[in-house]
């Protein structure tokens, strides 16, 4: 391997998940707490350190997360949507599943029995799929104001805008951007706003991840083996 992680890196990056095993995988964690750790979800996702050290510990096989994500089938329907969001996300010992803010209307066809068939056609749907890191960051989590959001971008929205670093989210984003997100302030899912109801989403879909476990697994291996590296 070309570029290694250094020990301080390994240290500090799964202690930053062992971290989440112990707070965001229950949702038993504050909004204000999911805020202050979007940075480390920046750094373990956008900054790309979480595939460097499982290079490091596991080689070079890929690190998989099983997760939904919304497929567009009709783009220029997607206006019709105020809101779309697809994770199950778990918080304070409820399930809070997908949300819909739609605006169209919906076309129920009456099949018999008092029962009805929903023949809408919607802009999109919501599937499963198992995706590698880099593809997990690009997919469709959210449509907010008839445009398509990606995890990647909900994550530096958090942790830029919302999360106490305020590196000015604009400047390093662009107006579209900054429109599509700011599209979002009103919405709250599950009595939280929608953009920290899905960065919980996306902290839990790595905690469950079989990944991940093989990830802490070779973690302990190494530390028995490196028990004097401290983070500086």
């Amino acid at each position: 391997m070309k570029n290694p992680a250094a020990p301080e890196q390994i240290l500090s990056v799964c202690e930053d998940i062992q971290h989440m095993l112990g707070t965001w995988a229950s949702g038993n964690i504050s909004d204000r707490d999911i805020r202050a750790g979007s940075a480390s979800l920046r750094r373990l996702l956008i900054y790309d350190e979480l595939h460097k050290v499982w290079n490091t510990l596991m080689g070079n096989q890929s690190y998989l997360i099983p997760a939904t994500h919304l497929c567009i089938d009709h783009a220029d329907l997607l206006h019709l949507y105020d809101l779309y969001t697809c994770s199950n996300v778990q918080h304070k010992g409820s399930i809070i599943g997908c949300a819909m803010v739609y605006r169209g209307r919906s076309a129920m066809t009456p099949i018999g029995d008092g029962r009805f068939k929903d023949e809408t056609i919607h802009g999109a749907r919501i599937e499963q799929s198992d995706f590698t890191l880099k593809q997990f960051m690009d997919s469709t989590c959210m449509i907010a104001g008839g445009r398509e959001i990606s995890r990647n971008w909900i994550v530096q929205y958090v942790a830029n805008s919302l999360g106490g670093t305020h590196f000015g989210f604009e400047s390093k984003k662009g107006p579209e951007f900054d429109a599509v997100m700011t599209s979002l302030r009103p919405f709250d899912v599950g009595e939280m706003p929608a953009s920290v109801r899905e960065i919980l989403g996306i902290g839990q879909a790595i905690c469950k991840a079989k990944s991940t476990a093989l990830l802490m697994s070779a973690f302990a291996s190494w530390r028995a083996k490196n028990p004097h590296v401290r983070i500086a």
